[in-house]
């Protein structure tokens, strides 16, 4: 007969509660091991390096954002949010790390809210089946358990580790956050409004239908009855309950989301056009009627793109060159190796293993390399637009799969072809997807509470294997080992792990890896480059300079080589050829301190000692407190004769750097040159309370303590020059004559 379709009683509030203890218990033990994982790749310079998280007022300039290309650059509220972990614990990884996780547990939450709420009040995706044959089986209706299902899965599936443990791509899990909250803001504002009701249809049921509807709890029949549009689900009395809001707070709250979201990632640019479709699926039935309903707020919700459109702006329109048309590759070639892409987030979905924290870039070649890629995506895109043209939820969740992937799959990218945290959001629809197709087949005739055994062993191993994801984070090399292990012939992989082997101080390690680096990418000119600053620690300048010179053919405009190896040239004697790299070291990097404090040195000794205290000036204006330059500049000007502002740059130098004796010693040398012995003998006195067994200091100490009449203390410092340095000069005659003038009183 046909009946009403029914409204799913509402859970209480205590089981709701037990529900999301249970997901945020689950999300803590998969991440337990998290906390202490160092900062990786991008890390370091949108959180070690970036100057606009260090402070938090003026909150504009933290809004600002960095001004180079990094994760944070251009999204202000991701940026935001590291400033706030800044000023609690400054760069201790483990704030960054709860940080992460409270966002993904939220966002778990909010995927629970959703669902439940969904299911609870449309009945689209649970078309009722027969009972099973065999067993009198039946499949879950209790949309509580399928959320707790959906969300649990989700929050612990090892595809989210690089968007949980991998701290900058907060990014990515921030933005799934505010995404799902524009959505249960929209479906809150729904509800209070009572405009739900549009999709109450009548559908065909057999005559058993109260006991197909039963209980997913205790197996008993459910009331058949018809929503009622000034009423919300039957809470019990007993339940503890606020006051609900009004729609329109409802509807504010989603659009404030929205715009936070906007302003973390562009991948939030399709947020308005999926609560569209949305409304369109589950609440109007059309578009006509989620327009005639809603036309307001889905143009206020689009308005939201002003926002995104205006950072997008502010960053050059491609991410500072590294996404967009136009950036060194066909766009074919990057839309093939998404087939590719889309045919692994798949797999990783359903069968999470290997993860890779870097795939590297790579083309596709060949058709034949991706045909079956192509047929499935093909495949499944014709799937999606058929559900969609039939208002299924199928249609609604393909659609969420391929439109919040398709902002990545569809604009060329110059580095990354596949990234795992693309996932963040989409996984959602597949697993949706996986549990309700299970619950209403009934996961093969068993009962409901089996459903709840069969989904908990799942999640515990979807558990087991995140925590041994994030194991391959407890450090650089590890994770970097583990990525060389599964993508062999990635040379960023071998050039981040030589990275980080230098770090931790194995040398040979290091060398080999940016040797295979560079076999795999010899056209690699940071490769070069980083190899030529480690044989430059170790004295090898001739191997470095060939690599500097290979780094410069490939990248003529590239600084950092440019100022290495001018200090290679600089430390071989080639004093012009360092001036001259030196040069174009500061006119492509004028605000580096260090490359003009080189190009100042160089200059020096090329005997261009006017030009040289111009390029330590200019150091000095970009770093007042570099104890070096002042140090250097007051040699040039001592060589200039200007001795006053000499002695200015040394007590700069020594009051910046109190401990450094080199200044200390010339300072007091011309001190005493200018007739100050006695503030010679004070600087004397402090570099050797630095080093003590500085012979120079106490041969000059002596001098100055003779000239000052303090015969004992000069013989007693020229007799441990003896001591230090028994064939130093003219310290024999010096201790003679202190003696002789001693014996004369």
């Amino acid at each position: 007969m046909s009946v009403p379709r029914p409204e799913p009683p509402a859970p209480t509030f205590y089981r709701t509660w037990w529900c999301v203890a249970a997901i945020i218990v689950a999300a803590i033990v998969a991440y337990h091991n998290t906390f202490d994982a160092p900062f990786v790749f991008d890390d370091a310079s949108s959180i070690v390096t970036n100057p606009a998280i260090r402070k938090l007022w003026p909150l504009t300039n933290v809004l600002a954002g960095p001004a180079t290309n990094v994760t944070a650059q251009g999204r202000p509220i991701l940026n935001l949010s590291l400033a706030f972990n800044y000023a609690a614990g400054g760069t201790a990884v483990h704030g960054y790390h709860i940080g992460n996780l409270l966002i993904h547990v939220l966002a778990g939450l909010t995927l629970f809210g959703i669902v439940r709420r969904t299911l609870a009040w449309n009945a689209v995706m649970l078309e009722r089946t027969p009972a099973v044959a065999t067993g009198g089986g039946r499949a879950p209706s209790n949309p509580l358990l399928l959320a707790l299902t959906v969300a649990t899965l989700w929050t612990v599936h090892p595809l989210q580790t690089e968007s949980v443990t991998y701290v900058v791509q907060r990014a990515e899990s921030l933005v799934g956050l505010f995404y799902l909250l524009t959505f249960y803001g929209f479906i809150r504002a729904v509800e209070r409004s009572g405009s739900h009701v549009a999709l109450r249809r009548e559908v065909s049921v057999p005559d058993d239908s109260e006991t197909m509807l039963a209980d997913a709890d205790n197996d008993q029949p459910l009331e058949t009855r018809r929503h009622s549009p000034d009423r919300e689900p039957n809470f019990p009395a007993s339940s503890p309950r606020l006051p609900p809001a009004p729609a329109f707070v409802w509807y504010s709250f989603a659009v404030i989301v929205c715009l936070l979201g906007m302003a973390t990632k562009e991948v939030m640019v399709t947020a308005p056009l999926m609560v569209l479709l949305f409304d369109r699926t589950f609440f109007a039935g059309t578009f006509r009627e989620a327009w005639r309903r809603r036309w307001f707020f889905h143009v206020v919700l689009a308005g939201t793109w002003l926002l995104l459109a205006w950072l997008i702006a502010q960053t050059g329109g491609n991410r500072g060159g590294s996404v967009g048309f136009g950036v060194g590759i066909r766009w074919w070639d990057y839309w093939l190796t998404q087939f590719n892409a889309i045919g692994h987030y798949l797999w990783l979905s359903v069968w999470p293993h290997p993860l890779v924290f870097e795939y590297g870039s790579f083309w596709i070649e060949e058709f034949s390399e991706i045909a079956v890629q192509v047929a499935v995506v093909l495949g499944l895109l014709a799937a999606t637009v058929l559900a969609l043209w039939r208002r299924s939820a199928a249609g609604f969740l393909g659609a969420w799969f391929f439109g919040i992937l398709a902002p990545t799959s569809l604009a060329p990218g110059t580095t990354q072809m596949i990234v795992e945290h693309r996932m963040y959001l989409p996984l959602a629809a597949v697993i949706v997807m996986i549990v309700v197709a299970a619950a209403r087949i009934g996961i093969g005739g068993v009962r409901t509470r089996s459903f709840g055994w069969v989904a908990g062993v799942i999640a515990f191993a979807f558990v087991l294997l995140t925590v041994g994801r994030n194991r391959d984070y407890r450090s650089d090399i590890a994770l970097w080992t583990d990525t060389v292990a599964k993508r062999p012939k990635n040379p960023l992989a071998h050039f981040m792990l030589a990275g980080a082997h230098e770090r931790a101080g194995n040398i040979t390690a290091a060398s080999a890896s940016y040797e295979q680096t560079l076999e795999l990418k010899p056209d690699f000119s940071i490769g070069h480059e980083h190899f030529a600053e480690l044989l430059l620690r170790q004295g090898r300048r001739h191997d470095a300079i060939a690599h500097l010179s290979s780094a410069l053919r490939l990248q003529p405009q590239y600084a950092d080589a440019h100022a290495n190896i001018g200090n290679a040239y600089l430390a071989e004697g080639r004093f012009s050829e360092a001036v001259g790299h030196l040069e174009r070291a500061a006119e492509l990097a004028p605000d580096v301190p260090m490359t003009r404090y080189h190009l100042a040195n160089a200059l020096a000794a090329a005997g261009l000692q006017d030009e040289a205290v111009g390029a330590y000036a200019a150091a000095l204006r970009l770093d007042p407190v570099m104890a070096e330059a002042h140090f250097n500049l007051a040699n040039v000007l001592l060589e200039l004769r200007r001795a006053p502002e000499a002695i200015a740059h040394y007590e700069a130098a020594v009051k910046t750097k109190p401990g450094y004796a080199a200044a200390h010693y010339n300072l007091a040398n011309a001190l005493a040159a200018s007739g100050r012995q006695q503030d010679a003998v004070e600087h004397y006195e402090a570099a050797l309370r630095v080093r003590p067994d500085y012979a120079e200091v106490h041969h000059n100490l002596g001098s100055a303590l003779f000239e000052l009449g303090r015969l004992a203390d000069a013989a007693r410092h020229y007799e441990e020059v003896l001591r230090l340095q028994p064939k130093f000069p003219s310290v024999r005659e010096n201790l003679e004559r202190v003696r002789a003038r001693m014996g004369a009183k």
